[in-house]
């Protein structure tokens, strides 16, 4: 989290704190998901992925790495 916050301050340090913050959530999501996807051995298409977390993280008001580690343990549940 630190590394990826002074990163994206250092380059990133125009845009207000609000937009900064977005990217960098959007950063951590992103990578969270395919991370905990790989781990699981989920069998599906980055694009169909992609879709449907989308949907699971606006339904929930955000992206972050707890909320894709929720996303992934609910396609292991089905």
């Amino acid at each position: 989290g630190v590394v990826s916050a002074d990163y994206f301050y250092r380059n990133l340090s125009h845009l207000p704190e609000g937009e900064m913050t977005k990217r960098r959530a959007a950063c951590v999501w992103e990578r969270s998901l395919y991370e905990f996807a790989k781990e699981n051995d989920i069998p599906m298409p980055i694009n169909e992925l992609d879709l449907l977390a989308e949907r699971f993280a606006l339904s929930r008001g955000g992206r972050s790495a707890r909320l894709a580690k929720q996303f992934i343990d609910g396609l292991l549940s089905r």
